[in-house]
């Protein structure tokens, strides 16, 4: 039989679970929802809970920079079949793909911690717990340039892509970069 004093202690214990839950509620940032909106530039966010801030920043940074290279994955792809479409010299799409993917490469380690947060995210085994959350930012448009310059230091393979629309676009997109800069 259920007594009244067994209720009472039922009911503070659901209570209390429920407020320790309560307490290890992570308060998202705000800027994490809202990316901002640059032309030229892309930004990725990560996050991750550690106990020790560092670790939990360095985490939340690689899922940020993770996310960024899968997204540059598929633009590449996406290009090099643009490519194909308006070129139909497989050597020279070929060279392309090889330089596009090389040079974007390199510049992925281009990206700069936009912004940064972080905020306790309660206890886990007896140990106090930190989430980060990570923006970071991606020059896309100096990327570009790069490839640009790539391309046109490569006379036979610039002078098949020369009238393409695919290379028109990264030119004007170069272009813009570099006036948005003032050079």
């Amino acid at each position: 039989m259920i007594n009244k004093q067994t209720v009472t202690s039922m009911t503070l214990a659901f209570i209390l679970s429920g407020c320790a839950i309560f307490s290890s509620r992570v308060e998202i940032p705000k800027w994490y929802l809202k990316l901002p909106v640059k032309k030229g530039f892309v930004y990725t966010v990560g996050t991750e809970k550690g106990d020790k801030i560092e670790n939990a920043v360095s985490e939340a940074t690689k899922v940020a920079a993770e996310k960024l290279g899968s997204q540059m994955e598929m633009e590449i792809e996406a290009n090099g079949k643009r490519a194909q479409e308006e070129v139909q010299d497989i050597a020279a799409v070929n060279t392309f793909n090889t330089t596009f993917k090389t040079v974007m490469a390199k510049s992925l380690s281009d990206w700069t911690v936009y912004k940064q947060d972080i905020v306790p995210a309660g206890k886990q085994d007896g140990r106090v717990m930190y989430q980060a959350f990570v923006v970071i930012e991606w020059n896309e448009t100096a990327a570009q340039e790069r490839v640009l310059q790539q391309l046109k230091a490569d006379e036979k393979l610039y002078q098949q892509f020369r009238s393409t629309d695919l290379l028109n676009d990264l030119e004007k997109d170069v272009a813009d970069y570099r006036k948005r800069r003032g050079y």
